[in-house]
């Protein structure tokens, strides 16, 4: 699992940068919520327009109680949605 966690993480910091959003998505499903939030603002820094539905796509929900979430769709003012 380790070597799955650095390949991904090489993905959001590499040269794969169109890949942000989907990165953040795994290591939010595995549990590695600073990465998940680094690969995030990744996508925020390089506008990836998949970051635009941070507030509606449920495999965020995994993300959803952490303050950061709240912060990074303010600054795309988007609004916060339930899990």
């Amino acid at each position: 699992m380790r070597g799955v966690r650095c390949e991904i993480w090489k993905n959001c910091n590499g040269s794969n940068k169109g890949a942000a959003t989907q990165m953040a998505i795994l290591y939010g499903l595995l549990g590695e919520t600073d990465r998940a939030f680094a690969c995030l603002e990744e996508a925020y820094r390089y506008r990836q327009p998949l970051l635009l539905l941070a507030n509606v796509q449920p495999r965020m929900d995994c993300l959803r109680s952490e303050p950061r979430l709240r912060e990074m769709l303010a600054k795309l003012n988007l609004p916060l949605r339930d899990a």
